[in-house]
């Protein structure tokens, strides 16, 4: 994506009643915020620039833009409370910067007395948790980000 797209998808964005966007492909991960804290950005980025929004308080940060790391999430595939370990005394099933097989449980999702494991759809690295452990998570919530090898 060139920065003259991103400057007009980041245009339309502040003009819209969205807070956040978040696109990823093969080639670029784009997350714009309209917040005042702005979210974590755990994976390194190359320096790609900020782009120039006349007129905007947002701005496009560089380190929001990945052109050389592909990062794909694992989300949750129902609504329900989430749990990041097996039991309360026991260790959670990741943490950053450990690998993940595809398959492999990664959460635990509580809807209606039932638990249900959430199994990796992607094989990398853990590079980010984005859920806190027992918070109520909606249908496709990013709980993982991973970057894929």
């Amino acid at each position: 994506m060139d920065l003259k797209a991103i400057s007009e998808l980041l245009r339309q964005f502040d003009a819209s009643n969205l807070t956040e966007l978040r696109l990823d492909d093969a080639e670029s991960h784009l997350y714009f915020s309209k917040h005042e804290t702005p979210a974590p950005v755990v994976a390194d980025a190359d320096k790609v620039g900020d782009v120039p929004v006349p007129d905007s308080q947002a701005t496009v940060n560089s380190d929001q833009i990945n052109t050389t790391t592909r990062t794909e999430d694992i989300i949750a595939p129902i609504v329900g409370t989430v749990y990041l370990q097996p039991a309360a005394n026991q260790a959670p099933f990741k943490q950053v910067g450990q690998r993940v097989q595809v398959g492999e449980t990664v959460a635990l999702i509580e809807a209606m007395k039932m638990m249900t494991d959430i199994k990796s759809t992607v094989a990398g690295t853990i590079t980010s948790i984005n859920v806190n452990p027992e918070q109520t998570v909606e249908y496709g919530q990013v709980l993982y980000t991973v970057t894929v090898d």
